[in-house]
């Protein structure tokens, strides 16, 4: 296994790899790979370790697993446009209808879905970071959006559980929502779309708990009483 350890960091580092992204079962390798890129006097890349996706058991989803081959699935009456929508939204919600559910394409609006190919776009993408005017709030996107996910109590909750945060860091503000889904009934998904959508008028960004944390607990507040205000 050391053998195997040396020849990843080695090989990383000739193909000039930048970002390493794996599952957290590679977390513990994580300090022999940075002892080994020091030894050599290497940058090492940027290390980002993601959740498995598990069996019924909770055991790690193997990618040999036949009984989850596309045929079987197809067998058993899944439909295509099913399929597509699970394994494309398998690490966030998007809001990507199937148009056609005879053919089982990536469809263009997941091809299409936001995302920054040039340093230049950054600003269009994360805009919401310095300006949140009204305006954002009545666009037709929005106003389509919000039908969905908007629920003027549980608005007026999250504005109240975020104010009593203390301190207000992601760790916390992630702990405070949680608790305030199971207190309404709701998933903790729905309650961080709610949140992201109080907090930013988008559907997809960054960690909401970590946006929040980075706009601080005033401007948090203040967004989300913009909201209430304005669908009130």
């Amino acid at each position: 296994m050391a053998t195997y350890h040396l020849a990843s960091v080695v090989d990383d580092h000739e193909m000039k790899i930048t970002h390493v992204l794996r599952g957290k079962e590679w977390l513990s390798s994580l300090p022999k790979h940075c002892v080994l890129y020091r030894s050599f006097g290497w940058v090492p890349p940027l290390f980002a370790h993601l959740p498995l996706i598990l069996n019924e058991d909770k055991s790690k989803l193997s990618k040999r697993c036949e009984a989850l081959s596309i045929h079987s699935l197809l067998e058993k009456g899944y439909l295509p446009s099913a399929i597509v929508e699970y394994v494309s939204t398998l690490g966030y919600s998007a809001d990507l209808p199937a148009k056609d559910a005879g053919r089982l394409t990536i469809q263009r609006d997941l091809i299409k879905n936001e995302r920054i190919t040039a340093l230049g776009e950054l600003p269009a993408f994360a805009s919401y970071f310095w300006d949140f005017p009204r305006k954002l709030l009545l666009q037709p996107q929005t106003v389509e959006w919000k039908s969905k996910i908007y629920n003027s109590h549980h608005a007026g909750a999250l504005q109240a559980r975020l104010r009593a945060i203390d301190p207000f860091d992601k760790e916390n503000i992630r702990q405070g929502l949680r608790e305030l889904a199971t207190e309404l009934g709701q998933s903790a998904g729905n309650i961080m779309q709610l949140a992201r959508f109080c907090v930013t008028a988008t559907r997809v960004g960054g960690p909401v708990p970590a946006t929040m944390e980075a706009l601080g607990k005033q401007e948090t507040c203040q967004r989300i009483e913009k909201v209430i205000q304005t669908w009130q």
